[in-house]
């Protein structure tokens, strides 16, 4: 089963704020897709001089190696050592949606949300992700009025589609610890 962490951040709000959410997060030049739609580094950048060898055992410890090197930076800012992959974008300014789906390595983009919700303090946040090899999930949500909900955890596969309320990620749910789901392969829409 893969490492991989599917993540949904769903931003509301005005066009003007959502347009400039947009142009921020992702980066029209880049040479890879992904990036394009959505670039941790041009949220939070890596300071230059990062260390630049292999990643130490130590960074989840708090007890990382100084100065840090980029895995243990990226860790700590971002929440993940590698940028998003399988990046899908719906919705527009003009809606007064954007719909982020997409993949981390091993952890979900915790750290990044109080930058988005600071940066850009008239949108609500959706967020929500689930990490089916390590069978937990989570969302949590913002709005500028209220603030930053409790945030909903689960380890357990019962509890995990709960934990992820209305979120799409809950149809990628494994009804098994053998990891089938038979949501799988349903449109979300018609689910």
């Amino acid at each position: 089963m893969s490492n991989l962490v599917e993540n949904e951040l769903v931003l509301t709000g005005t066009p003007a704020s959502l347009a400039s959410a947009r142009s921020t997060l992702g980066d029209p030049e880049a040479d890879e897709a992904d990036q394009r739609l959505l670039n941790f580094a041009l949220l939070v950048p890596m300071p230059a001089g990062m260390i630049d060898r292999p990643p130490t055992e130590d960074c989840g410890s708090g007890k990382h190696s100084e100065p840090m090197d980029w895995y243990c930076w990226r860790l700590e800012h971002w929440g993940t050592a590698r940028e998003a992959s399988y990046v899908s974008l719906e919705g527009s300014p003009e809606s007064g949606l954007l719909r982020y789906e997409f993949s981390t390595t091993n952890t979900p983009v915790i750290p990044l949300l109080p930058v988005i919700a600071s940066r850009w303090s008239t949108l609500s946040i959706d967020f929500a992700y689930v990490a089916p090899a390590y069978e937990y999930a989570g969302s949590q949500h913002y709005t500028p009025e209220g603030g930053w909900s409790e945030a909903i955890f689960a380890d357990d596969l019962p509890g995990l589609r709960s934990a992820l309320g209305t979120s799409r990620l809950a149809l990628r749910v494994p009804d098994h610890a053998d990891g089938v789901s038979t949501s799988e392969g349903l449109d979300p829409l018609e689910a």
